[in-house]
């Protein structure tokens, strides 16, 4: 007999943990709020929405440990436009600084395996501008790395 009413027991059990309710962020937030505006009292407010009195409580010290947290600056935030146009362009700087890297570092191949640049080999002043597309260093930009003569680098869009 006692064997029968712990196996019920424990099916009553894996019931109640199968079956329970799921609450969103939302829900949890509207709850939350409708007790600290205090027009009813929390008890009541827990009988009516089915949830036992120590998790409305705990949900509130979340709550309000996260909205503490949010003003002291302690939790990260989505960026605002502006931040992310910020983010862009200093995007795109360090890709132009990775494709004249990558360019220099080409040249300083070239001539260190023995391949002299053009600048170098006595051709006419025009040769001495080398110029490279950037996808030629895996950059996915649309525009033309040149060389001069004095290792400067720079980038010129490409019409189209």
């Amino acid at each position: 007999m006692a064997e029968k009413k712990e196996s019920a027991q424990a099916a009553v059990l894996t019931i109640c943990r199968v079956t329970r309710k799921k609450y969103s962020a939302e829900e949890k937030v509207r709850i939350v709020l409708e007790g600290l505006r205090g027009e009813t009292s929390i008890a009541a407010l827990c009988r009516r929405e089915g949830i036992p009195s120590n998790l409305y409580y705990r949900w509130s010290k979340d709550f309000l440990e996260a909205g503490k947290q949010r003003l002291v600056g302690d939790s990260e935030r989505q960026a605002d436009s502006r931040q992310v146009s910020d983010m862009r362009a200093e995007l795109d700087q360090l890709k132009q600084l990775v494709a004249e890297l990558s360019l220099k570092n080409r040249v300083l191949k070239k001539s260190l395996l023995g391949k002299e640049p053009p600048w170098d080999t006595g051709e006419e002043e025009s040769a001495a501008r080398t110029e490279y597309p950037c996808s030629e260093f895996g950059i996915p930009l649309h525009s033309t790395l040149t060389l001069d003569s004095s290792y400067v680098c720079c980038l010129v869009p490409e019409d189209g």
